[in-house]
C-alpha cells in the first residue's frame, strides 16, 4: 500500500505542473504520457482493482470494506474523503475547474482527455470494478462535479452567453479559415468533446440518482429523488434551460470550410494513399478518416518533383490536408456533441419521466415545477424545426401559427446542408419526446397536432436527398422520424385538420412518394450485403408510416365534401412529360406488386392497406395486381408440389 501511495503521489505531482509556468511543451508531453498510461490500462478488459490506472488515480489503496463504508457515508450526506492523499484524480478535478486550462489551445486536448477519464470511470460495467465505480460517482456527486462543469460550459444568463455558444459563434471554421488559425479551430473541437463527455456524465448521474445502478447483496443504494429533481431543474427549468438553450446552437450543418474543401480537392491518387482511420475511442472516431501529410510529401517525392508545377501541387495538397484534418476533427466533435445531447435528453424524458410531470415540484425548492406548462410541446417543435432543412423552413414558416423558433446561432450559419452524422440522433429524441407528451397531462390542441405534423413532414422530406453519398444515413434519420409520424397519426386523441391545405398536401405527397421509395430500398442494386439487415428495418418502418399516412388522408377525404381524385391516386399519379418506365412513383408501385413473387410477407399488408383506400383496388388492378397474384399462387403451388420439406410461404398472411 505504501508503494502504491508513493506512485500515486509521484504521478499527481507531475500532473499538477501542467498549467504552471515553465517549459510548456515538456509539461504537456508529461501530461499526455500519464493520460495515455491511464487510458491504455482502463481500456483493457482485464483491468482490476490494483491496476496501474487505479493506482495512479488513488483508487487502489482502499479495501472493499472501506469502499462500502465510504459509499454509505457519502449516501447519508457525511463529508468523507475517498483517498487521504494527493492523487491524479483530484489533480484532474482541480485542473478542470480552471477556465484557462479548459480553453487554452495548448491544453484543450488534455482537458478533453481528463473529462473522458471521468466519464469512463463512471461508465464501466466490469463486475470487479463495481465498488470503485460507485466510489467515483459518489465522490463526483459530493463535489457537484457534473453540475459545475455544465455551468462552466453551458451556463447562460440575461447578460452573458454560454462559453460554448461564444466559441461556436466565433469559430474560424464558419468562414475562410487560414492555415495559421487551425489550432484555434482544433481547440473548438476539443471543447466540444469536453462538453460531450460532461453531457454523457450527467446522463449517467441521472441514471444513478434514479436508483438504476447495479446493486449488490452487501450494498443496496436506493434512488435519490431530491438530488435527481434538482439536477433536472438545472437542465430543464426556464428561462435558461441548459438542454433547450444548447439545442439552439448544436452545430448540425456543414461549415463553409467543407464546401471549400470539396470544391478544391487535390487529385485522388495523391490523397487516397495517405488516408487513415482517425485515432481515438472507437465509439467516437469510427468512420472518420484523416490524412497523413508526411505520406503526401513522400509519395510525391518518389515521383521526382522536377517541374515547378509539381512542387506547387505538393504544397497545395499538404495545405489542403491540414484544413481537411481540421474539418474532420470538427465534424467528429460536432457528431459527438449532438449524440451526447440526445443521450442526455432521452434519459431525462424517459428514465426520469416520473419526475417531470407538471404537477411534481422539486423538493426543498421554491422555484416551482421542473417543466412549465407547454414547455415539452415547445421543446418538441423546436427539435423538429431544427430537423427541417432551410428550404423547408421557408416553406412551412407561415403555417406554424403562434409557434416561433428562438434559435440564434442558427441564423448566422450559411444555408449549407446538414452534417449527416450530427443531425441523425435528433430523430430518436423526437420520438422519445412525443411519447412523453402523449403519456403526460400535456394538452394536445388541434393547432399543436397540425404544427407537429407539418414539422414532421418537412423533416422527413429534408431526408430525401436521393443520389447523395450520405443516402444510408439519411434513410436512418427518416426511419426515426417515420416512427414519430406513425405514432402521431395513429393516436386517437390527436386531431389534425390540415389535409385540405395545398402546401401541406403537396409536402405530404412528396413524403408519401419518398416513403414508397424507402419501402423497397433493400432491392436497390448498389446495396452491399452488409447493409441488407439495416435497410430491411428501414423499409419496414417506411412501409408502416406510408400505410398510416395514406389511411389518415383517406379517412379525412371521406369526411370532406370536396371532390378530387384522392390522395392515394395522386401519390402514384404519373408525372407530366416523363416516360412511364422512368417514373419513380410508377416504379415503386410496380416493385410493391413484384414483391408478391418474392414471398414478402410485409408487402401484402401494404397492398391490403392500399386496397382499403378509396379507389385503391382500382389502382392495384390497373397496375397488374391480378396477374401478380396468379403468378404468386402458381409459384407457391409448384413449390409445394416439388419440395417435400418446408417451402417458401406467406406465413400467416
Amino acid at each position: 500500500a505504501i508503494e502504491q501511495r508513493n506512485i500515486a503521489l509521484s504521478f499527481a505531482s507531475r500532473l499538477s505542473l501542467t498549467s504552471e509556468a515553465g517549459d510548456v511543451d515538456e509539461s504537456i508531453l508529461i501530461c499526455e504520457t500519464i493520460l495515455k498510461l491511464i487510458f491504455r490500462d482502463l481500456c483493457r478488459d482485464t483491468v482490476g482493482h490494483d491496476s496501474l490506472s487505479h493506482i495512479i488515480l488513488g483508487l487502489s489503496c482502499t479495501s472493499p470494506e472501506e469502499k462500502k463504508a465510504y459509499i454509505l457515508h457519502s449516501f447519508q450526506g457525511s463529508s468523507v474523503d475517498l483517498c487521504g492523499y494527493n492523487n491524479s484524480l483530484d489533480v484532474m478535478i482541480r485542473l478542470m475547474s480552471e477556465m484557462n486550462f479548459l480553453l487554452d489551445p495548448k491544453y484543450a486536448e488534455i482537458a478533453s482527455k481528463c473529462h473522458e477519464i471521468m466519464y469512463r470511470l463512471c461508465e464501466t460495467n466490469s463486475p470487479s470494478l463495481h465498488l470503485t465505480k460507485l466510489c467515483v460517482m459518489h465522490k463526483l456527486r459530493n463535489i457537484e462535479f457534473w453540475q459545475k462543469q455544465l455551468l462552466r460550459f453551458l451556463g447562460a444568463s440575461e447578460y452573458s452567453d454560454s462559453v460554448l455558444f461564444s466559441i461556436l459563434r466565433s469559430s474560424g471554421i464558419r468562414g475562410n479559415c487560414e492555415t495559421n488559425g487551425l489550432h484555434e479551430i482544433n481547440r473548438d473541437s476539443h471543447v466540444m468533446h469536453c462538453v460531450s463527455w460532461v453531457l454523457k456524465g450527467v446522463a449517467l448521474e441521472l441514471y444513478g440518482l434514479m436508483g438504476f445502478v447495479e446493486q449488490t447483496k452487501e450494498l443496496k443504494i436506493g434512488p435519490q429523488p431530491t438530488k435527481c429533481r434538482q439536477l433536472l431543474h438545472l437542465l430543464l427549468k426556464d428561462p435558461y434551460s441548459i438542454i433547450m438553450k444548447s439545442l439552439e446552437y448544436l452545430p448540425l450543418n456543414k461549415p463553409q470550410l467543407a464546401s471549400q474543401l470539396y470544391a478544391n480537392s487535390p487529385r485522388r491518387e495523391i490523397i487516397d494513399p495517405a488516408l487513415y482511420e482517425m485515432v481515438g475511442p472507437n465509439d467516437i472516431c469510427d468512420g472518420y478518416k484523416v490524412i497523413d501529410e508526411n505520406k503526401i510529401s513522400l509519395g510525391m517525392s518518389e515521383n521526382n518533383l522536377q517541374a515547378e508545377s509539381a512542387k506547387l501541387e505538393q504544397m497545395e495538397a499538404i495545405e489542403w490536408s491540414k484544413k481537411w484534418n481540421c474539418y474532420v476533427h470538427f465534424a467528429c466533435a460536432s457528431s459527438h456533441l449532438s449524440r451526447a445531447w440526445c443521450f442526455l435528453t432521452q434519459i431525462a424524458f424517459s428514465v426520469c419521466s416520473s419526475y417531470l410531470w407538471t404537477n411534481n415540484e422539486i423538493s426543498d425548492s421554491n422555484e416551482g415545477n421542473v417543466l412549465r406548462e407547454r414547455h415539452a410541446m415547445h421543446f418538441l417543435k423546436s427539435i423538429l424545426f431544427r430537423l427541417n432543412s432551410y428550404q423547408h423552413r421557408d416553406k412551412i414558416d407561415g403555417n406554424l401559427g403562434k409557434f416561433s423558433y428562438s434559435g440564434t446561432v442558427d441564423s448566422t450559419i450559411p444555408r449549407e446542408e446538414f452534417e449527416a452524422d450530427s443531425i441523425f440522433p435528433l430523430g430518436a429524441v423526437s420520438v422519445t419526446l412525443l411519447r412523453f407528451i402523449l403519456s403526460s397531462d400535456e394538452v394536445f390542441t388541434e393547432d399543436d397536432a397540425n404544427q407537429i405534423m407539418l414539422l414532421l413532414l418537412g423533416a422527413i422530406e429534408s431526408c430525401d436527398n436521393r443520389g447523395s453519398v450520405e443516402d444510408v444515413t439519411n434513410y436512418e434519420r427518416a426511419s426515426e422520424l417515420c416512427c414519430a409520424l406513425t405514432l402521431l397519426l395513429e393516436t386517437d386523441s390527436v386531431r389534425c385538420n390540415v389535409s385540405s391545405d395545398v402546401s401541406f398536401r403537396n409536402m405530404a405527397l412528396n413524403v408519401a412518394s419518398y416513403l414508397s421509395n424507402l419501402s423497397v430500398i433493400s432491392l436497390k442494386e448498389n446495396v452491399s450485403q452488409n447493409n441488407t439487415n439495416g435497410l430491411q428495418y428501414i423499409s419496414t418502418v417506411a412501409r408502416s408510416c406510408f400505410c398510416s399516412l395514406i389511411t389518415w388522408f383517406d379517412e379525412q377525404e371521406k369526411l370532406s365534401t370536396s371532390v378530387g381524385q384522392g390522395f392515394l391516386i395522386e401519390v402514384f399519379a404519373p408525372e407530366a412529360g416523363t416516360d412511364a418506365h422512368l417514373q419513380p412513383k410508377q416504379n415503386a408501385m410496380i416493385k410493391f406488386i413484384d414483391l408478391l413473387l418474392q414471398y414478402d410477407n410485409d408487402i401484402v399488408r401494404v397492398l391490403e392497406c392500399i386496397a382499403c383506400c378509396s379507389r385503391g383496388t382500382e389502382l392495384l388492378v390497373n397496375k397488374g395486381i391480378t396477374d401478380a397474384l396468379y403468378s404468386a399462387t402458381k409459384n407457391f403451388m409448384d413449390n409445394d408440389i416439388n419440395f417435400k420439406g418446408a417451402a417458401p410461404t406467406y406465413g400467416s398472411v
